[in-house]
């Protein structure tokens, strides 16, 4: 008989029954479930516990290793998958909890503890647990955040594709489709706007073999943009879409489409979908691709975006105005809030939006280039941490603002993509006033002919950039001779590198 008057049993250890021992052997038995109960003399139940353990730890390794990393993309590519791992894991985390639990409750059966002493080694089991169940409601509440996000992008609807889709059946889902057209779009809506404006047009081609991508950019003030021959609105509009007035320009083509929909879409199920479709027909007649999927985005999602990583360092190499506007003449209509002053300088969500937007007192084709290499800032400065630290805010961000027409069950495959894009590299074909001459009266068939020698001319090595000292967060100075861009022949497609300047 102890001195409490209870039988120990036959099998219990005369090892751990001191304060020191019990801390000890709950926190042991806390990374190793069953080693604390072996400890406490419950051999079996113990013996069982991390015998499941065992097994499970390496169930799991030899699972990630058969699967590899497709395996594990096209795994994250399935949202109900995720949900149901989150549950599954929510579920281990609490039957571990029990463990702990039980563990400490066997080692403290004989243990001579002080009233202290019990109060800290509980408030140790209360910590332990916490610092794992908390993590792992949270890992649960991220599967319902991604689950809901993931729909809200996927689920557009749009009725005019070209069903040029990967085969995930297949090792290779890409193998019968060298090359893929995404139509990349940015929504510069606002208070003073009717209707969307697509006033960020870029076509991300992609071949699929090599991952090599070339981005086009077009002006949003592009006129006599083609309608596909043998239509309505090609009948109607011999020269192209234009107006007198010179309204009719690349960005007001969504509008068109929404207010033409009966005359010209009538098979669109949605004013959406008009919207889109006479957008994309009027970029594949002026590029001579054709649009095989989207994405687009508006500036409340990017500045949001940005706003969950944490910000974006840019170099702004011209003073660039926030807010302000112009009439059809020129004239003032509104003067600028504020200015963004040259210099390097770390943006928030609001400031790196006018980054893109502003064109107060500079052109379209400084936003242009704005506009793509703030794309290449924001990824070269958010790592992986960044992204699982920001989830929530850049699922918000996400979900309203941003839309794609690829389809949800074929996720694992545009994953595997994006990896080729990542060693392919990326370069990039702005058709700026030095390309074109004149937005007012483009030659299509020269851009056209840009467009394919782009696509098909070999990989031209970026020349070394000595970078300058990096500046701290939030930082401003005046660009060295060294952060400018390099100079690319006008009509050649160059690394975005080579076009932007670099931060530090």
């Amino acid at each position: 008989m102890t001195d409490g008057g209870e039988a120990r049993g036959r099998h219990a250890t005369t090892y751990g029954q001191g304060f020191g021992g019990v801390v000890l052997w709950t926190v042991l038995g806390s990374f190793v479930p069953g080693v604390g109960l072996i400890m406490a003399g419950r051999r079996a139940l113990g013996g069982l516990v991390l015998a499941l353990n065992v097994l499970l730890v390496a169930g799991l390794g030899v699972a990630l290793y058969i699967a590899g990393l497709k395996g594990i993309i096209d795994f994250a590519a399935s949202p109900s998958r995720i949900v149901v791992a989150a549950a599954v894991l929510l579920v281990l985390v609490l039957l571990w909890a029990l463990v702990v639990l039980g563990t400490h409750a066997s080692l403290r059966r004989y243990a001579h503890l002080t009233l202290p002493q019990r109060v800290m080694s509980s408030g140790l089991v209360v910590a332990i647990v916490a610092l794992v169940l908390i993590p792992a409601a949270r890992v649960a509440d991220y599967s319902r955040i991604y689950k809901d996000s993931v729909s809200s992008i996927f689920a557009t609807g749009v009725d005019d594709t070209t069903g040029k889709n990967p085969n995930v059946a297949k090792a290779n889902p890409w193998a019968d489709i060298p090359r893929v057209n995404v139509l990349m779009l940015g929504s510069d809506a606002g208070s003073d706007r009717t209707g969307v404006r697509t006033d960020t047009v870029i076509v991300a081609s992609i071949d699929t073999k090599t991952g090599r991508t070339v981005l086009f950019s077009l002006p949003r003030n592009l006129q006599g943009v083609p309608f596909p021959a043998g239509t309505q609105q090609a009948a109607d509009y011999p020269s192209g879409y234009r107006c007198p007035d010179q309204s009719c320009m690349l960005n007001a083509l969504w509008q068109f489409g929404v207010e033409h929909r009966a005359q010209y879409y009538s098979k669109a199920k949605s004013d959406w979908s008009a919207g889109y479709t006479a957008v994309k027909q009027g970029v594949e007649q002026t590029l001579g691709l054709t649009i095989d999927t989207y994405a687009i985005v508006d500036m409340k999602g990017l500045q949001q975006f940005v706003d969950a990583v944490g910000g974006v360092t840019v170099p702004v190499t011209e003073k660039l105005a926030i807010g302000g506007a112009h009439d059809g003449n020129g004239n003032v209509t509104q003067y600028p809030k504020a200015y963004l002053k040259p210099g390097i300088q770390h943006l928030d969500g609001y400031y790196a939006m006018w980054y893109a937007r502003s064109r107060f007192n500079t052109d379209d084709y400084s936003r242009m280039t704005r506009q793509r290499c703030l794309i290449g800032y924001v990824l070269d400065q958010t790592d992986p941490m960044d992204v699982l630290r920001s989830f929530p805010g850049i699922a918000k961000a996400a979900k309203g603002n941003i839309k794609t027409g690829i389809p949800l069950d074929s996720l694992s495959a545009w994953a595997d993509l994006a990896l080729r894009v990542k060693s392919g590299g990326v370069s990039s074909l702005a058709f700026t006033n030095k390309v074109l001459g004149s937005t007012a009266d483009p030659d299509f068939p020269y851009i056209q002919e840009k467009v394919q020698a782009a696509i098909t001319a070999p990989v031209k090595a970026s020349p070394t950039v000595t970078p300058s000292a990096s500046a701290s967060p939030g930082a401003t100075k005046t660009p060295t001779p060294s952060s400018s861009p390099t100079d690319v022949p006008a009509g050649e497609a160059a690394s975005l590198k080579d076009v932007c300047a670099p931060v530090g």
